[in-house]
């Protein structure tokens, strides 16, 4: 790890900025083999969006990765955790509403 990276859990590391997240821990989520899922990235069809909280919920991120019909997001904070994981067609998916977030 460089000095101006941040890790922040397993997987997940903040870069200048800009988040870095490794293939098998994504792939997973997606519940895709990590080979599969490496392909569907460079194809160009799998997408991200970085959220960043506000207010009560400042130093808290919500990524969110989509692959055809499967989203799966985490929220993460700056100080090193995954305070959670959902996927889509389970209850865990994080809805909009759960945490305030500023894109």
């Amino acid at each position: 790890m460089t000095d101006t990276a941040k890790e922040i859990a397993p997987g997940v590391r903040w870069m200048e900025g800009d988040v870095e997240v490794d293939a098998p821990l994504i792939a997973r989520g997606l519940n895709l083999p990590t080979e599969q899922f490496m392909v569907e990235m460079r194809r160009g069809i799998v997408y991200s969006t970085v959220e960043h909280g506000i207010g009560d919920d400042r130093g808290c991120s919500r990524l969110t990765f989509r692959y055809r019909d499967r989203v799966f997001q985490l929220i993460v904070t700056t100080t090193g955790a995954i305070i959670r994981e959902g996927r889509s067609g389970s209850k865990g998916l994080l809805e909009a509403g759960n945490v305030n977030l500023l894109a």
